[in-house]
Order: C-alpha cells, then sequence, then structure tokens
C-alpha cells in the first residue's frame, strides 16, 4: 500500500512538472486568452473597442447584435484569463501560475449608464460575502482606476453642498422628491457639519415613491425638453435609457465628469459613481463586489448603500487625476493602494524602444500597432489584441515596429 502511494505521489510530481514546463517558454512569457463580458450597457457589435480587443485577442467573430462591454484580464473566477499552449490548447492563468493574482485589468466600453453604485471596503466586503454569498461572491474590496481611451463621461462622489442646493432651487421637480423637513435642515447646513444631513438627503431621495419620481420626472423632461444644456441633455438621455428611475436625478447630486483621453479617475472604497459613456482601460483589486443603487435593472441594496457612504464632497477637480513621467514614452498611473499601478507607453513612429523591469508578474496589453519584446532568451513581435503576463524580476525591451505602438500594462508595485 506505501509502496502503491509512493508511486502515485511521483507520477503526480512529474505530471506537475510536465505541465509547468510546457506552459511557459525560456522567458517565461504567457500568451493569454481573455474573456468578453456582454453586458447590456456595452457597445454592440465592431463599434466597440472591447470587441475588436477580443476578436484580435481570441480569433473569435464578432456579433453585430450584441453588446461588448468588458474584456477581462486576470485570475478573477467570474472570467478567468487562460493561457494558450504550444499545441493551442488552453490552460487557466490561476492553474498555471499556482496563485490569484492580485489585481483585475480590464477595457470598457460604455454605451449607456452604469449603475449608481460603490464598492465596500474589505471589512464591509467580507462582512457582506459571509451574510449574501449569492451577491456579494467575494470578502476583497476593490478600489478601481478608470483611464480614458476616449471621451468619457461619469458620475463621480458628491458636489460640495452649494452645488446641491443651487440644483435643489433651478430645478423644483427634483426638490419635489425630499420632503421638506429634510430638505429644510439640508438648506441650512454647511460643509463642516453636512455629512449627516447629506447622508438623511441622499436616503431620502433614494426612497423617494416611485409614482412621485415618475410624475416629476415627467414634469421635468417636458420642461428641458429642447435644452442646450449638458446637465439636462443628460438628464434626457438617461431617462430614455432608464424610464422613470430616480438614478436620473443623481446628476444633480454626485459630480458630473466629462474626461479626455489619458486622463483618469481613481475610486476608493465606499464612493458613490457610475461610468456614462466612452471606453476606458481600467484596473482593480482582484473583486468583482458591487452595492447598488440606481440606472440598473439588477438587484438594488439601498440600505447598505446609504449606510456604507463617506459622504465626503468636492468639487470636480479633486477626483480627476493624470499620470507622472516612467521613461521616456511610458506614464505610470499610481494610486494608493498596494495591489496594483497601471503604465501607458506610447511609442510614437517606428524604432523606439522603452525597457520594462518589474518585481511582480506584468500584464501587457498591446492596443495599438505592432511591438518587439525582447528579454532573456527571447526576440518576439506580439500586435494588436496580444496580451501577454511576463514574469517578475526580469528585464524586457520594447520596441515599436512598422508605426506607432500603444500598450497598457497592469502590476502590483
Amino acid at each position: 500500500f506505501n509502496t502503491q502511494k509512493h508511486v502515485l505521489y511521483r507520477v503526480i510530481v512529474l505530471r506537475i512538472q510536465m505541465v509547468s514546463s510546457s506552459n511557459t517558454s525560456s522567458s517565461g512569457i504567457l500568451e493569454l486568452v481573455c474573456p468578453v463580458q456582454h453586458y447590456d450597457w456595452g457597445i454592440d457589435g465592431e463599434a466597440s473597442l472591447t470587441a475588436k480587443i477580443y476578436h484580435l485577442n481570441t480569433g473569435t467573430k464578432i456579433d453585430q447584435n450584441i453588446p461588448y462591454a468588458e474584456l477581462w484580464m486576470g485570475t478573477h473566477p467570474n472570467g478567468p484569463a487562460s493561457v494558450r499552449q504550444p499545441d493551442g490548447s488552453l490552460l487557466p492563468l490561476k492553474q498555471v501560475l499556482g496563485k490569484d493574482l492580485s489585481f483585475l485589468f480590464k477595457i470598457l466600453s460604455v454605451k449607456k449608464a452604469l449603475s449608481i453604485q460603490a464598492h465596500p471596503d474589505k471589512e464591509l466586503a467580507q462582512g457582506l460575502h459571509t451574510r449574501f454569498p449569492s451577491i456579494y461572491k467575494d470578502p476583497n474590496h476593490k478600489p478601481e482606476i478608470a483611464i480614458a481611451l476616449t471621451p468619457f463621461e461619469a458620475l463621480c462622489g458628491f458636489r460640495v453642498l452649494d452645488d446641491i442646493k443651487n440644483n435643489l432651487m433651478k430645478y423644483p421637480e427634483f426638490s419635489a422628491l425630499i420632503p421638506e423637513e429634510i430638505r429644510t435642515a439640508f438648506s441650512a447646513s454647511s460643509e463642516a457639519d453636512g455629512k449627516e444631513v447629506l447622508k438623511a438627503f441622499f436616503a431620502a431621495l433614494m426612497e423617494a415613491d416611485p409614482a412621485l419620481v415618475k410624475r416629476q420626472t415627467a414634469i421635468l423632461s417636458n420642461r428641458i425638453k429642447d435644452t442646450e444644456l449638458p446637465l439636462e441633455k443628460l438628464f434626457l438621455t438617461l431617462n430614455k435609457d432608464y424610464p422613470d428611475e430616480v438614478g436620473c436625478f443623481m446628476i444633480f447630486v454626485m459630480n458630473y465628469i466629462q474626461l479626455q483621453p489619458g486622463e483618469c479617475i481613481f475610486m476608493t472604497a465606499n464612493e458613490p459613481h457610475a461610468y456614462l459613456m466612452g471606453e476606458c482601460v481600467e484596473c482593480m483589486a482582484l473583486s468583482d463586489n458591487v452595492v447598488r443603487a440606481g440606472l440598473t435593472p439588477k438587484f438594488r441594496d439601498i440600505p447598505t448603500l446609504c449606510k456604507m457612504l463617506t459622504y465626503n464632497t468636492y468639487s470636480p477637480s479633486k477626483v480627476l487625476t493624470g499620470p507622472t513621467a516612467l521613461g521616456k514614452y511610458s506614464r505610470i498611473y499610481e494610486v494608493p493602494v498596494e495591489e496594483f499601478s497601471v503604465v501607458q507607453t506610447d511609442l510614437p513612429e517606428s524604432g523606439l524602444v522603452e525597457t520594462i523591469h518589474h518585481e511582480n508578474e506584468c500584464i501587457i496589453l498591446v492596443l495599438q500597432g505592432k511591438i518587439k519584446l525582447s528579454g532573456p532568451d527571447v526576440v518576439k513581435t506580439y500586435s494588436a489584441g496580444s496580451i501577454l503576463l511576463l514574469p517578475a524580476n526580469q528585464e524586457f525591451i520594447v520596441e515599436s515596429v512598422e508605426s506607432s505602438a500603444l500598450l497598457f500594462r497592469a502590476f502590483k508595485p
């Protein structure tokens, strides 16, 4: 019996060694095949950058009649990447690495608003996962950065109180949704003592009677139907996509952000936000936890959202951030979390080079052009749609080939 166990043990060890040796080249570079998510808010068919990269990465034909919302690059069980083997077969990335990555890297293509949402901190995420595992499917927090690839619009964080008060006066339809007692207390508050009254105000708005919301939505929509004001045009767009939804009125409470390519927003735990339109690269801690409260047909957990938010208020300039230089052609988007950082490398013409070296594994997304990647015992060319995992503690040289090249990489610092 002991001899049989020993033989079985040796067979398992040898099999693991064979699988491991077949999974990596001598350089340790892994070519990834990544899954797509067809959420309703995604951009349809070939108009979606997500669809184009998915097609280039996997060879899968694009369906013009379905939305392509997100491409996932990582080890999260809701959308794990695979490693392409020399014989064309696929193995799960987590199996090859023997561990999870600390981050989840994405491309997003947004046709219409995502839900008004926030991500729990670690303590709340663990509690929600324990109590409601079918809804909150992992115990991790989800700080995230979104880097615009096209003009990109979002709602992020609460406006300063004076802005909200001005909107109450300008839009009586909005004011009508808030009970008079709460509205009076809110109007008399200051930034110094505003968190508790803002919390009561926000809860009252989220819990407004649906019939009242429908009535006031119709009145406001009719009154501003010919508007040229961006905020009012946004209200009409949201109401078209999510008719008679209280979330449409959140534009008067939250900061309306318009990003240009290369600009980014970072959302920490317990801050409300909603992406509205455009395409971006996104990176987050390894989690899919979302607490939703509006602009969505999915489950809404309004009590949890109202309880968890920080109720910090700030101007849009406090939300927008930019990168800092890293090398001659790269810019790093540093964030105040330990799980990830993101670097953009833009090589504007053929023959330009940049050096890559990270202490931990790094995922590279080739978004445009063609690159030559040179490292220990390897020189290989990769085109747009290539997604690679580079090993830790090795130096690689990236060179643009034929024309310009644009790539992003995500890694644990």
